[in-house]
């Protein structure tokens, strides 16, 4: 297992504070203490050397976040993700002169965290680095409602398109995203992915069971289509 990231929190409320700390170790990152003003903050960063910060802007103090962060990046090069209530266009632009990560306006849900610090991480990384030794993406993000997910292709269990909109199925976990097959298809690079159904695509290595006008995959029932079936049995070597 790969080693939780650490994450900073510099927050000058102590409930909300707290309240993220929870949230982060909840997600499974490790979280020092809060820190709840700007010096302390810093003395934070140097001790503790995270991977990542979440920096409320409006800190009550001498300095506020965005000044915060331009003492942070002289110090340590690591993402920073501004947290705050204010969306106005004059703190965005003061924001943007300090290269943030990532921008989360309160109030925001525990997905809106885990989305924003995995794709700061993302940027953070090298290019290649989600690809496996055979040049193919160890997982992808997809957009579910208002936030993006990080999926492993390899857990899905099959696709269903349902309108303009596909249902990603992983054991128990089902999202919707507005996506085509074609486009999920070629960001996932998996050729064990196979079409079997206007409506369905299905990872051959989740099947369970093959009949001759459906296949199984847990207790769920996949239809064949008529002109994937052919195909479909080639693949498996079903004569």
């Amino acid at each position: 297992m790969s080693k939780a990231l650490k994450t900073v929190v510099i927050e000058d409320e102590a409930v909300i504070a707290e309240t993220l700390r929870m949230m982060l170790e909840n997600l499974g990152y490790q979280v020092p203490d809060p820190a709840l003003g700007p010096h302390e903050g810093l003395e934070l960063i140097r001790r503790e050397q995270p991977d990542i910060v979440l920096l409320d802007i409006n800190l009550n103090s001498d300095i506020d976040g965005i000044q915060l962060a331009g003492e942070i990046k002289k110090i340590a090069d690591m993402p920073i993700v501004f947290i705050t209530s204010y969306a106005d266009a004059a703190t965005i632009e003061r924001a943007k002169h300090t290269a943030p990560a990532g921008y989360l306006i309160k109030p925001f849900t525990t997905q809106d965290i885990h989305a924003a610090i995995e794709i700061a991480m993302v940027q953070k990384r090298p290019a290649n680095y989600n690809l496996s030794e055979n040049g193919v993406p160890q997982f992808i993000f997809v957009k579910s409602g208002t936030a993006y997910i990080k999926v492993n292709p390899d857990e899905i269990d099959f696709i269903r398109s349902e309108g303009i909109y596909l249902e990603i199925m992983s054991g128990s976990k089902k999202w919707v995203v507005r996506d085509s097959f074609e486009g999920l298809m070629e960001r996932m690079s998996r050729p064990r992915f196979v079409r079997v159904h206007k409506s369905y695509c299905i990872n051959i290595d989740r099947i369970d069971l093959v009949e001759t006008d459906f296949v199984k995959i847990g207790s769920v029932e996949i239809p064949l289509g008529r002109t994937k079936k052919e195909e479909l049995f080639k693949i498996l070597g079903i004569s």
